[in-house]
């Protein structure tokens, strides 16, 4: 160990030198700030510029309502990824408008497999407030006949890429009126679907879609300002030009001038324009997506927070991610050394937009004692976040998958 030890110091003295050759300078990494938890309820007082697509969206769904049309309607909104699809769905969802119309409206998350029998039964837990132990498509779709019984329905199926017609036709079936009159969805039934596919759109449509559009100048401006400048924005009028030029290569995308803004507001002004020369802005951000733009908010984060941020890339896409499991994970890793540093690293991701709708479940009572226990508190990743995490870590993280046979 000695001799070990010997060589070990031996390496750091030669690498001190070539510091100092090359004149390398030292900076101590700026302290973590541990910033506010966000939650998944969507604040339409946060969203900007997609109020008239929610009139639009809205006053579809009310005037199929009005019409006493037995079919279900199947209303598409598609776009490219984080332009802001299930934001959108969200303000429908919650609308007054909605909600006083429908006697059901459901909420269930697709993502990348559309598989019936999780569909039904996630259906069946959002509309009974119950978890479902039901295995046997037969029991389920009973089940699913007695929650449903003839009610107007809303449903909102988020995130759909599977372009099997197939498997949608084996879901229609079940949520549709039967073709002997005993329908499970009362007159005026809606499906919401988001999709980036317009495949999907075709396959599943009852109705034209509505193609989500990107944020026009005024708009993504008003979007930045909210968050880089908050309340200082007339303070800082030698910074506008610039900034104005960021939020024009950010090209309408609300995701990427959420991601940016955020980045920039823990800048000093002076680093701005570093940002905004970027080489990362070469790229064509409506071409490649907006990982770019993402990636250089990634540039910008520690090494330890890189490392943990990537370790994501594990996960499955739209999977609910356990905090202290997480952390967990990092800590056996060895990209984080306590607890304390992984909670600092987790609240700058969330804080920074790479981990969203953070969700503290409440508290229970424990079974052993009077006192109250801490429930787990959960996260998960923007689908383009994810593509990041699985771009930037490159051949270090390989992802198998079991084929579905459904």
């Amino acid at each position: 160990m000695s001799w070990k030890l010997k060589d070990a110091l031996e390496t750091i003295d030669e690498l001190v030198v070539e510091m100092n050759n090359f004149r390398f300078q030292q900076h101590a990494e700026a302290p973590s700030v541990v910033h506010p938890q966000t939650h998944s309820r969507v604040d339409e007082s946060d969203i900007v510029g997609r109020q008239d697509d929610k009139e639009q969206v809205v006053k579809i769904l009310l005037d199929h309502n009005n019409s006493n049309n037995n079919n279900v309607m199947v209303l598409p909104i598609v776009g490219m990824g984080g332009i802001g699809k299930t934001t959108l769905a969200q303000l429908v969802h919650n609308d007054r408008r909605v909600n006083h119309h429908f006697e059901l409206v459901l909420w269930v998350c697709v993502s990348d497999k559309l598989v019936v029998e999780e569909i039904i039964r996630s259906i069946i837990e959002v509309a009974t407030m119950k978890k479902c132990d039901l295995t046997q498509m037969e029991a389920m779709q009973k089940e699913l006949s007695e929650v449903l019984g003839n009610k107007r329905y809303l449903l909102v199926l988020d995130d759909v890429w599977n372009e099997d017609s197939q498997k949608w036709d084996d879901l229609r079936s079940l949520l549709c009126p039967d073709d002997d009159g005993s329908a499970h969805a009362g007159p005026g039934s809606a499906t919401v679907v988001t999709s980036r596919s317009n495949q999907v759109a075709s396959i599943m449509s009852t109705v034209p879609r509505h193609q989500i559009s990107l944020l026009n100048v005024d708009q993504s401006w008003e979007l930045f300002c909210r968050i880089a400048f908050g309340r200082e924005v007339e303070q800082q009028e030698e910074f506008i030009s610039m900034a104005k030029s960021i939020v024009h290569k950010c090209k309408g995308l609300p995701l990427a001038i959420k991601t940016i803004s955020t980045l920039l507001r823990s800048k000093n002004h002076s680093q701005w324009f570093t940002i905004a020369d970027s080489d990362v802005w070469k790229s064509d951000i409506l071409a490649t997506g907006i990982v770019p733009a993402l990636q250089l908010s990634y540039d910008h984060l520690s090494s330890e927070a890189k490392l943990c941020f990537t370790f994501c890339a594990i996960f499955p896409k739209d999977s609910p991610m356990d905090k202290d499991l997480l952390i967990q994970l990092w800590m056996a890793n060895d990209f984080i050394i306590s607890e304390i540093k992984g909670q600092e690293i987790f609240n700058v991701l969330v804080w920074r937009c790479f981990l969203q709708d953070v969700e503290i479940r409440k508290n229970l009572p424990s079974a052993f004692e009077d006192r109250f226990i801490q429930q787990p508190t959960t996260c998960k990743m923007h689908d383009l976040m994810h593509d990041l995490a699985d771009y930037v870590s490159g051949n270090d993280c390989s992802i198998l998958q079991e084929p579905s046979y459904h």
